[in-house]
């Protein structure tokens, strides 16, 4: 647990920090592999509210190059500014920022079925 802080949003922080350890070692022992179900994962939090930590993820597994238009997509989905990118990187960015929508649609009819 962070130190002198003992909340349930912080066991979830250091639970989350945990996990992406973890991701980070599996991500560098079988990328190619493990790239779709990792990219869904990905997208998943990015849509959950947890874009921050993908972003710090995705530089510290070294996935900034290899995954580029999830990167920017996550950005673009923090509001950061983008700089111009060729046309069809942004094409894919913006697909994947639908289903970034897409996914919380989900997220939303789950919560409204189990109220």
């Amino acid at each position: 647990m962070a130190k002198g802080i003992n909340t349930p949003a912080a066991a979830e922080i250091e639970q989350f920090s945990e996990r992406a350890s973890r991701l980070v070692a599996s991500i560098q022992r079988g990328f190619d592999r493990k790239r779709p179900a990792l990219t869904a994962s990905l997208i998943h939090l990015a849509a959950a509210g947890h874009g921050v930590s993908v972003k710090r993820l995705m530089k510290d597994a070294g996935l900034v190059g290899t995954m580029e238009p999830l990167w920017h997509a996550v950005r673009a989905d923090l509001r950061e500014e983008l700089e111009p990118l060729p046309a069809e990187i942004m094409d894919v960015v913006t697909d994947v920022r639908q289903r970034f929508a897409e996914e919380r649609r989900r997220m939303k009819e789950v919560m409204l079925r189990t109220v």
